[in-house]
């Protein structure tokens, strides 16, 4: 009696698994498949981290980008300025951060937000 019922409930477990392997590969068979899909759904999830940071870079930038320190001018790439500094000592990391809003926002044509 109850051997029947285990032996039903182990062939069901059995099915369920390889149903769930089938449509496993059936997915990554239709990943092939839609290549393009996935190559546009990656370039939509980057433009939206870059719409992002433009939005909020003001916010997360680790410098002032127009504060000048001239004694820290033309300092090349280190762990306080990611990308250097230009002559006047501002940093270049901030100032992309925070140009890059303006520059995101005037090629979608919302240039008074």
């Amino acid at each position: 009696m109850y051997g029947d019922s285990m032996e039903k409930s182990i062939g069901k477990q059995n099915i369920k698994k390889s149903n769930l392997i089938d449509n496993i590969l059936d997915n990554l068979k239709n990943i092939k498949k839609n290549k393009t899909k996935i190559k546009l759904y990656i370039l939509l999830v980057i433009v939206a981290i870059l719409f992002l940071i433009a939005l909020f870079g003001q916010y997360i930038v680790p410098h002032d980008p127009y504060a000048q320190d001239l004694s820290n001018a033309l300092s090349p790439p280190s762990k306080e300025f990611i990308f250097g500094t230009d002559r006047y000592g501002r940093c270049l990391f901030s100032r992309v951060v925070v140009g890059s809003k303006t520059t995101m926002f005037s090629a979608l044509g919302l240039w008074q937000l």
